[in-house]
């Protein structure tokens, strides 16, 4: 345990428990006290967040604040209005946050996203250290662009210590020119999983096989892909195949996707689920999970479809190729190839044993390099580097 006479970090969070981000986010903010930190939790607005932070009596506030950033399909004017709102909005922030902590025992502050930029002016006011995670690819998953054009000199300029994702979202930015103090930590995830599955119950040639993928409906997650790929698959194929789409997005794109099934004929093959909150209850399901993304992060779903016994399927881009060896801990197909992965269906099931034996060794993976534990001290650890100004 680092006990510390500043003990308390400023938790800055941008968004609600919906999503993997805000999850991760949150292991380490209820695990602080554990390690002798005593978390403030400062979100954009009400939400669950907040009463999670009330439950377990920690200190916390809504205090509207903007992204720095925004969709790149934008009007050059519409942008410059938001922009103006964000610089505003942000300003005010940064005076309700002084004026409502006591800061005198403040050691850290740890901002949840590359999206949040209240950081750098927090920091350089309370003269705290910045821990800045970076999890998004920004452009390339979520379409979106800074509103500044400096932006990159500006978070150089704070001296934040950043703690990346994956190698491949560090890759990224240091690419895009950020030179600051910086760190790779995975991800982890909490296995919900504790009776083992003990590998699948048998198997035919002729058994339907239930693919799950879990994401936000969006074109950069790729749920088109599995779309297009069923349509290479004969129907002999399609009739042992069912996959659900679970989660939410723009109802007009989703009614787009829809429609292309009806167009297809796949009806009978796949169906949207919606968003549902506690997708480990409906894991156990499946034998296969799909990850098509462009640009994955990290790929918190990838590891609790491995921790629940299945199958992945994943896109060879972004993190998926450090988080999935081919063939052995799963699949991997060319992204945005159709054909490739129609192939890899094919492949699996006329192959049902392959199926148990990646799931089986997948699983090891997943709960060997990836658990919470691990990626919780690894954070902590990293304080008391930066604290005890011994970083590496």
């Amino acid at each position: 345990m680092f006990i510390l006479f500043k003990n308390k970090i400023i938790y800055i969070t941008h968004e609600d428990d919906k999503y993997g981000a805000a999850q991760s986010f949150l292991a380490i903010i209820l695990s602080a006290r554990n390690y002798g930190f005593e978390p403030i939790v400062i979100a954009p607005k009400r939400s669950k967040y907040n009463l999670i932070c009330d439950k377990y009596g920690i200190e916390n506030y809504s205090i509207l604040y903007k992204r720095c950033s925004t969709l790149n399909y934008r009007k050059t004017g519409e942008r410059i209005l938001m922009d103006l709102n964000y610089r505003i909005t942000n300003a005010i922030a940064i005076g309700k946050i002084v004026n409502s902590i006591d800061t005198k025992e403040v050691c850290l502050i740890h901002v949840n996203s590359v999206v949040i930029d209240l950081g750098i002016k927090l920091s350089k006011k309370l003269n705290i250290p910045l821990v800045w995670h970076i999890r998004e690819f920004l452009e390339l998953d979520f379409n979106q662009k800074f509103y500044r054009k400096n932006q990159i000199s500006r978070m150089n300029n704070v001296g934040a210590h950043y703690v990346f994702i994956s190698k491949a979202i560090r890759n990224y930015w240091t690419e895009k020119g950020i030179k600051s103090n910086n760190k790779v930590i995975y991800n982890g995830v909490r296995n919900s999983y504790q009776i083992e599955k003990g590998g699948l119950p048998p198997i035919s040639s002729s058994s339907i096989i239930n693919v799950i993928f879990v994401g936000h409906i969006t074109p950069e997650k790729g749920q088109w892909q599995v779309i297009e790929a069923m349509t290479q698959l004969s129907a002999e194929y399609q009739k042992r195949i069912k996959i659900d789409f679970y989660g939410d997005g723009a109802s007009d794109y989703i009614k787009k996707l829809q429609q292309k099934v009806l167009e297809y004929h796949l009806e009978n093959v796949i169906c949207f689920k919606g968003y549902y909150a506690n997708i480990s209850e409906v894991l156990s399901n499946y034998q296969i999970g799909v990850i098509a993304s462009k640009a994955e992060g990290f790929g918190r779903v990838t590891i609790e479809y491995m921790q629940a016994g299945l199958c992945v399927i994943a896109s060879n881009t972004g993190a998926n190729i450090e988080l999935i060896e081919n063939k052995k801990t799963g699949i991997l197909y060319e992204y945005a190839n159709s054909k490739d992965l129609a192939d890899q269906f094919v492949y699996l099931l006329n192959n049902i044993e392959q199926i148990k034996i990646l799931a089986k060794q997948g699983k090891e993976n997943a709960l060997s390099n990836f658990s919470e534990e691990r990626y919780v001290w690894e954070c902590m650890k990293y304080y008391k580097e930066i604290l005890n100004g011994v970083e590496n």
